[in-house]
């Protein structure tokens, strides 16, 4: 699950990335630059809680 976590955060990083590039001057930069780490965040808590619940541990 490790590598998953890893692979996950590092595809959240680079979409947050190229967003960032592509719509630094756009009207609702900022929106969607919160929206994507907000998901990020979620994601990997999701990643994590899941891997906690198959090794039996909360």
């Amino acid at each position: 699950m490790k590598k998953l976590q890893i692979i996950n955060a590092l595809l959240w990083a680079a979409s947050i990335l190229v967003t960032s590039y592509f719509f630094r001057e756009g009207t609702g930069y900022e929106y969607v630059l919160g929206v994507q780490v907000i998901a990020a965040t979620l994601m990997l808590g999701l990643i994590q809680n899941q891997s906690r619940k198959r090794a039996g541990t909360r």
